[in-house]
């Protein structure tokens, strides 16, 4: 959504960790290209200059040269790397307009040729339910691709997904070893998100029964793990997780949702966030929309993570 997304990012957080979503962005740059003599290098070494230098418009046409080639007359890697640099230039609308369904296209293309980023960042798409209907089968099925190549948005998001039985069986002994993996890469948030479940494995058992408790609703690691340009709805804040929990029971076509914790007057409040948006207006669309029985869209705020989630690390 997770933390997932465009990490979301985590699921989230591009994304991403989705971000994972995620799935987190990740630069358009290959550390193959010193392996590379064919004509088609030269194309790319000389949109990746420009786009270093801040010539989106020259990346562009260099990159669009390369995918518009033969595969069967380029280098692989290249040729799959090509088509994730475009995709991400539509998606920053960097050389192009802002274009998140042309991204998606080229996303797709570099994914059936196996690149791992693209598939992670499919993964996301799919989580948050931009530019494409949220699926979280599809979502997962991207996610373990590119997590078997070792991609680290992949393995986090993979995790948060085993972690919620999202797309697949709960399973914890399985997110311990994705979100470990990607800890092992120097991943923060899989690592918090690890040292969570550990922790949790080893308190007592609850007085209150395991089924009544929602564990489709996140908690604060996702949100530190979604994208700061992105939207959510704050929704609501109460004095009981419980009543808060209830609240929501049933409405699954709000996922993702997430609480976190601030100081009130006299006791700890809950507040409710639900969705990642990459855009106002998508954020918007969905405040209107939003279950009036839960609460009332003009009573809803739309925030950007980053102020969430400075609110979360005081």
């Amino acid at each position: 959504m997770l933390a997932v997304f465009d990490k979301f990012r985590r699921a989230g957080r591009e994304p991403a960790r989705p971000e994972y979503p995620p799935a987190r962005r990740k630069a358009v740059t290959c550390g193959l290209l010193l392996l590379l003599s064919i004509p088609a290098a030269a194309d790319y070494q000389a949109g990746l200059d420009a786009y270093t230098a801040g010539n989106y418009n020259t990346a562009m046409e260099q990159w669009q040269a390369v995918a518009a080639g033969s595969p069967l007359a380029e280098n692989p890697a290249i040729y799959a790397e090509t088509h994730y640099a475009i995709a991400m230039l539509y998606w920053e609308g960097l050389g192009a307009p802002q274009n998140y369904q042309q991204a998606y296209d080229w996303l797709l293309k570099a994914a059936g040729m196996n690149h791992a980023g693209a598939q992670a960042k499919l993964g996301y798409l799919y989580t948050a339910g931009s530019v494409v209907p949220r699926d979280y089968n599809k979502a997962f099925d991207y996610y373990g691709k590119a997590a078997r190549q070792g991609d680290i948005d992949g393995q986090y998001n993979l995790g948060i997904f085993y972690l919620f039985g999202w797309g697949t069986e709960r399973d914890t002994t399985m997110a311990r070893q994705y979100l470990a993996a990607a800890s092992a890469q120097g991943d923060e948030a899989a690592e918090e998100a690890l040292q969570r479940l550990l922790a949790a494995e080893t308190e007592p058992a609850e007085t209150e029964p395991a089924e009544t408790r929602d564990s489709t609703i996140l908690d604060e690691s996702w949100i530190l793990a979604q994208n700061p340009n992105h939207y959510t709805l704050q929704v609501i804040a109460l004095s009981s997780r419980e009543k808060l929990e209830a609240l929501v029971q049933g409405y699954d076509q709000l996922a993702p949702l997430a609480i976190y914790t601030t100081p009130g007057n006299s006791r700890t409040l809950y507040i409710l966030l639900q969705g990642n948006y990459a855009q106002l207006d998508a954020a918007r669309s969905a405040r209107d929309a939003f279950p009036p029985a839960i609460q009332k869209a003009d009573e809803l705020w739309i925030r950007q993570f980053g102020k969430v989630q400075e609110q979360v690390k005081e």
